[in-house]
């Protein structure tokens, strides 16, 4: 019976990290399009119209962070690990291409006739970063940003 080489010990995975960090799309969103709010009309926000912002972002925007990390991120995690390339840069890149990705994909069913949401790829890119730093600080809570894993 032949032995193969095995290659390095994959590390844990960050169930943790995992399971906060899709949180930080919705948010990120609300961020951007407030912050855009801001410079375009500064009057014309309420503490209502950012509370209903809030909760629609939080209740589309969560299952499709998840359905993402679940489905492009993990994967991802999956493959970089095995690389032993598990870097700060690399997951914040590989998260805002994926919220690029998913922004990209999905905009045609963010479009209707009730109500319509923005998301375009650079905003995807930067939820998805936004995701990205959040795991990352997850994984690594007391270390420093750009420390190796």
């Amino acid at each position: 019976m032949s032995t193969m080489p095995m290659g390095p010990p994959m590390p844990p995975i960050p169930w943790r990290a995992f399971l906060i960090a899709p949180l930080a799309a919705p948010a990120a969103y609300v961020v951007i399009v407030t912050i855009e709010a801001l410079v375009s009309r500064p009057g014309a926000i309420s503490l209502g119209s950012l509370v209903q912002l809030a909760a629609l972002s939080l209740a589309l925007g969560a299952p499709i962070a998840y359905a993402a990390a679940v489905m492009l991120g993990f994967p991802a995690y999956l493959s970089l690990a095995r690389l032993e390339f598990v870097r700060a840069p690399v997951i914040l890149v590989a998260a805002a291409a994926i919220g690029a990705f998913v922004a990209f994909v999905m905009a045609p069913f963010l479009r209707g006739e009730l109500f319509s949401i923005p998301l375009g790829p650079w905003r995807g890119a930067l939820c998805g970063a936004a995701a990205g730093a959040v795991w990352w600080r997850q994984k690594n809570p007391s270390g420093r940003f750009l420390r190796k894993s």
